[in-house]
């Protein structure tokens, strides 16, 4: 927040947007851990095998994701729910969950917003999400970066922060979507696992 305040300079939509979107996040890490709460056996769930694709931004990763996504046996997070996990993601509705339809909405106003993005970085509903979004609940991501103008925030984030709770929440995140909706393996992505490896 001293960063957002300090460095971002943001503009009126920006200053608008802002905490929906901090508020956001802090609402999805606060309902995966009262989840958990609940539902106490969910912490001696294995997570499902992982393979964590950790490639630098601009190098086709993302295709590759989404190539890999095509495969069964692979289940990647998709952005509907990781935007809203709780309550977790259904089998028999996965496919047709009203989330979907709220997520695709706000897809569609940010491709209106930005149209030059969508070209560079596909974004919708059923696509795959990085894990970005799921280390930003602890407010401990590189999204930040790629969404503001915070170089002190990145500094911290990717040379001082202990990087180990973020990914116990992480793994707890997964626990949730998993929970009620199997994963063979996961297949996560995000080029900021570079920084973070030993966590």
């Amino acid at each position: 927040v001293d960063a957002l305040n300090g460095e971002a300079r943001l503009s009126e939509l920006g200053a608008a947007i802002t905490p929906d979107n901090l508020v956001g996040y802090l609402t999805n890490r606060l309902q995966v851990l009262d989840w958990h709460r609940s539902h106490p056996e969910l912490e001696a769930t294995p997570v499902s095998p992982v393979v964590f694709m950790i490639g630098m931004g601009r190098t086709g990763t993302t295709i590759l994701h989404d190539l890999l996504a095509q495969d069964p046996a692979n289940r990647v997070p998709l952005t509907w729910e990781v935007d809203q996990p709780i309550p977790p993601p259904e089998t028999a509705t996965y496919d047709n969950d009203p989330r979907i339809a709220e997520a695709e909405a706000r897809a569609e106003m940010s491709h209106a917003a930005l149209p030059e993005l969508q070209a560079m970085h596909p974004t919708g509903a059923r696509l795959a999400q990085e894990c970005v979004r799921i280390t930003g609940c602890d407010f401990k991501s590189v999204i930040f970066g790629s969404q503001y103008c915070v170089p002190s925030y990145l500094e911290w984030v990717t040379n001082d922060a202990d990087m180990a709770p973020t990914y116990q929440l992480h793994r707890q995140y997964l626990q949730v979507l998993q929970s009620r909706h199997h994963a063979d393996r996961w297949v996560l992505k995000s080029g900021t696992h570079l920084w973070a490896l030993p966590a």
